[in-house]
């Protein structure tokens, strides 16, 4: 290809992952004749972006874009920390979660630290509080971690690979610091997820960044986690669709809790048909859609809240 169309191919990926899906040429899988050629491609856009951010071969308008998505995680954070009026609902996860009722367990079941995304800050707050009161129904002790630590997703889709490894050095050190303490780590986004599992090893590395790895999971992964050892709660006494139709996106099949999000939408008793299906945008998230009887949340965790006869706000 010229130049020109390889600009085309890498302002046209969004990181899906979806090409390494089955793809016979991806790392750790045999092409045809044998031979594991390892083409990661997601990281070959990577490395597309980055060198032509160092070579200063992006445009103006490319250029004013990156700097504007970079920028608005910082302007949300600093908007949060406005003073509001008494009363006002919960601006972002953080807030609700540290002005959540407490629940109190007799035994705690185990310890998790939340690694909060920014969509989950801002768009997905009832996810991210679903999630905290499911835990909190098992005896799971819910902590976040520190707000000024974020995975630093947002850097490196913009090829600044040196303030990416700088940001997720960051989080790697607080993720093991929690683990230190006996707290294993749930990552809320799927896509953060999938970030931090593949690329953290690739820019960071050593053994703590393993370690951290090896200790991570999705809310959903979690709780199957806890239902494999005997420690969740079968009782489901509120209400629940009968059938739903399960929309995942890529890095949720990518890091598998499409599969643990189905097999709890199936522990309460629903019947799931799923779609594995590529929305083509960068911030596609699951949807579940149900039958024409009931309404209620549109993710898994929200109707495995419902189920549970937990209240929502």
């Amino acid at each position: 290809m010229t130049p020109h169309l390889q600009d085309q191919v890498a302002a046209s990926c969004f990181d899906c992952g979806t090409c390494l899906q089955g793809c016979p040429h991806a790392p750790g899988l045999k092409s045809p004749v044998g031979q594991n050629l390892g083409v990661d491609i997601p990281s070959l856009m990577i490395r597309h972006r980055a060198m032509a951010k160092e070579s200063g071969l992006q445009g103006f308008r490319r250029r004013l874009r990156d700097e504007l998505s970079v920028r608005r995680a910082t302007v949300r954070r600093f908007a949060r920390r406005v003073p509001r009026r008494s009363g006002d609902e919960p601006s972002c996860f953080r807030e609700w979660f540290l002005g959540r009722p407490r629940v109190r367990s007799v035994k705690a079941q185990a310890h998790v630290t939340f690694s909060a995304s920014c969509a989950l800050e801002v768009d997905e707050l009832r996810i991210g509080a679903d999630a905290v009161k499911i835990f909190e129904h098992n005896g799971v002790v819910c902590a976040l971690l520190d707000d000024s630590t974020r995975c630093g997703c947002e850097l490196l889709r913009i090829g600044d690979i040196g303030g990416y490894t700088r940001v997720a050095s960051r989080h790697v050190r607080a993720m093991a610091k929690a683990n230190e303490m006996g707290s294993d780590i749930v990552v809320m986004s799927p896509r953060c997820l999938e970030t931090m599992r593949t690329r953290y090893p690739q820019f960071v590395g050593g053994p703590e960044t393993e370690r951290v790895v090896a200790n991570m999971q999705g809310p959903a992964e979690f709780l199957m986690l806890l239902r494999d050892r005997q420690l969740m709660d079968l009782q489901f006494a509120g209400e629940h669709p009968e059938t739903v139709e399960y929309c995942a996106s890529c890095p949720t099949r990518n890091t598998g809790e499409a599969v643990a999000s189905e097999a709890l939408m199936r522990l309460v008793g629903i019947s799931v048909t799923r779609r594995d299906e590529c929305c083509g945008g960068q911030g596609c998230r699951d949807g579940v859609s149900e039958g024409a009887t009931f309404t209620g949340g549109v993710h898994p965790l929200g109707l495995l809240a419902r189920a549970y006869g937990l209240a929502t706000d």
